[in-house]
């Protein structure tokens, strides 16, 4: 289950799914449903669902405010940080990405958490033109204006696959060498009688 997500900056800015006194980050999964936290309510997502479907989208209210920072980054690079949690045992994934060259680098990108492995395949976080968390917020929800109207959005990808046991290995490692020994003797059969 994801149990947390974050995006920060250097400059301090925290956009999380806490109702604490930063920056709510807001996810939709899957994609074309609703937001999963709306209300700043978020307890958390299930993740069986990954095989078929591993893209979230994640929205953030607009940082700095005022008209001269509207259409800008409020830092240089976002990290985004995932925190998995099954059976008493949890899972943190971290992703760098890069808005001035939109390149993006798993920083603790995969990890294995009871016997699967789950990957960080993408992340991305910019500023966008319109005002997307204004209904969800707080103040929105109490007819409070403030913000900003030029919301952050973007979306992180994540995958999952088993991770085979030492037993399983060793299977595939005797399967291979009985393929290669029939396909050799096979190979003298012929040659012998050509």
């Amino acid at each position: 289950m994801l149990t947390s997500a974050s995006v920060t900056g250097p400059t301090g800015t925290v956009w999380n799914t806490t109702a604490d006194s930063f920056y709510n980050l807001f996810i939709r999964h899957p994609t074309d449903q609703g937001y999963v936290n709306s209300n700043d309510n978020f307890s958390g997502i299930s993740l069986g669902g990954l095989a078929t479907d591993g893209d979230f989208q994640i929205t953030g209210d607009g940082w700095p405010t005022g008209a001269s920072a509207h259409y800008t980054n409020s830092d240089p690079y976002y990290n985004l940080t995932l925190v998995l949690t099954e059976a008493g045992k949890s899972l943190t994934l971290t992703g760098k990405y890069t808005p001035g060259t939109q390149e993006f680098v798993g920083l603790t990108g995969s990890g294995i958490l009871n016997g699967v492995k789950y990957t960080l395949d993408s992340f991305d976080w910019t500023r966008g033109t319109t005002n997307l968390v204004g209904g969800y917020t707080y103040a929105g929800r109490i007819g409070q204006t403030g913000g900003s109207a030029r919301d952050y959005q973007g979306t992180f990808s994540l995958s999952s696959g088993g991770v085979p046991e030492p037993a399983t290995w060793g299977l595939m490692i005797l399967g291979f060498g009985g393929v290669a020994g029939a396909m050799r003797r096979r190979r003298s059969t012929t040659l012998a009688t050509a």
